[in-house]
């Protein structure tokens, strides 16, 4: 073995190592730092048996043990908080901006409060678009407005073969990790093109079918009344507002009496007048709230 070689230890799951490199010790469990010293000579062969009756294992005899650090509350530990709890998992989405609309942009108002929002997120809220739904489009049906969603971006990066394969996804995680498989070879700016020219409109016709079609969901919508409609998930600041629901209800005491201006076209050319609500566009949110008051337009008008 040459002069100064290192040995090195591959780190189980859960275990802590130091810097230093640790040998590997078959008649041990504990681990120590070391430098491997030159290979023994014909010359020390009686030394060496002293120390080892292995030959393929180096001596270890004046090397210093070393304690591993612990990471539990006592040992206080960087993973861990001084009274023992685990520091919870953070996802960190870019703090979005918006500008004051002009004059001459259409744009709603709607007064801030706690009392005046409403959190969704998830596949068991019925707003989400993860919500198990079943809507007709073009002839084809689709589980929830997820399916639509990724089946028309996949449709446009990755070809009509690529968009099919969504079908076997009975679920709307299962067809967000189909799709996320099929584009992983699409540059990420490609793929955020699309988003800002296409997924407004692609999801405002999604989620109006979602509710023209499904009588009970269009009633607990329409019960909503004039409510901000929030996607409360921390991880996305784009079609959420990068915020939990606790969060956002802050976000709302905090803000209480203030209005914001909701621009009727949420298209890409107005989307930086888009508000921002904790970190957010809440686009999702926002479109919604835009279906709602279509349907009960209609609905007045019969």
């Amino acid at each position: 073995m040459a002069k100064g070689k290192k040995i090195h230890v591959k780190k189980e799951p859960g275990l802590a190592t130091s810097n230093d490199l640790v040998p590997i010790d078959p008649l041990s469990t504990s681990e120590v730092t070391a430098t491997v010293k030159d290979e023994p000579s014909q010359a020390n062969d009686s030394t060496n048996e002293s120390t080892t009756s292995n030959d393929k294992f180096p001596s270890f005899s004046n090397v210093k043990n070393v304690t591993n650090p612990t990471f539990n509350s006592r040992g206080r530990g960087r993973a861990y908080r001084p009274n023992g709890s685990r520091k919870p998992f953070r996802v960190f989405v870019p703090k979005q901006t918006e500008s004051s609309p002009p004059e001459t942009l259409i744009t709603k108002e709607y007064k801030i409060s706690p009392e005046n929002i409403l959190c969704f997120f998830g596949t068991g809220h019925f707003i989400s678009a993860l919500f198990p739904s079943q809507i007709t489009l073009d002839g084809n049906e689709y589980n929830s407005v997820e399916h639509y969603y990724q089946a028309c971006k996949l449709f446009t990066l990755a070809g009509k073969e690529a968009a099919a394969q969504t079908k076997t996804a009975s679920t709307p995680l299962e067809v967000k990790q189909i799709a996320k498989r099929l584009l992983q070879n699409v540059p990420k700016y490609k793929v955020d093109e699309w988003k800002n020219t296409y997924s407004v409109s692609i999801l405002k016709h999604a989620i109006l079918n979602k509710f023209q079609q499904n009588e009970e969901l269009q009633k607990k919508l329409l019960d909503t009344g004039e409510k901000i409609l929030i996607q409360s998930y921390h991880g996305d600041s784009f079609y959420a507002v990068g915020a939990n629901d606790k969060y956002t209800i802050a976000w709302a005491q905090r803000n209480k009496d203030k209005v914001i201006k909701v621009p009727f076209d949420l298209g890409p050319d107005n989307f930086k007048y888009v508000p921002v609500i904790c970190y957010g566009k809440n686009l999702l949110g926002f479109i919604t709230m835009q279906v709602r008051d279509e349907i009960r337009l209609k609905k007045n008008e019969i």
